[in-house]
């Protein structure tokens, strides 16, 4: 009986004529397709920025105070930042030094991945 309730609710839910995050009843199981391919591609990607930015750290957050420099530019690539936010982003974190300087190596590591795929397109 409550799935019966519960489908119901989702029926009415999913009618609604007002915008809504949930996708109509006939699209769940192509929007669950299309959530998971997409979450596959953010992951790769994002362990591809990770590895590009884990061997040379340090390198980068000096490359960062100095406005930029051709390891710094790479994980741009990697991350899909345009130059002009690749500039944006080197200024960003060399004036937050306090957030990208401080913890462990991995701590360090998974907060410039964070950074450096905010500024991805």
């Amino acid at each position: 009986m409550k799935y019966l309730l519960s489908l119901f609710s989702l029926g009415l839910i999913s009618c609604t004529s007002g915008p809504s995050h949930i996708p109509p009843l006939h699209q769940i199981p192509g929007a669950a397709i299309g959530s998971a391919i997409e979450n596959t591609r953010y992951k790769s990607r994002r362990n591809k920025v990770k590895a590009s930015i884990a061997p040379h750290l340090d390198f980068i957050l000096t490359e960062a105070d100095r406005g930029g420099g051709s390891t710094f530019s790479i994980s741009c690539q990697v991350a899909r930042v345009s130059p002009p936010k690749c500039a944006e982003l080197a200024r960003q974190i060399s004036q937050d030094a306090h957030i990208y300087r401080v913890g462990s190596f991995d701590e360090r590591v998974e907060k410039l991945t964070v950074a450096f795929m905010v500024y991805g397109d």
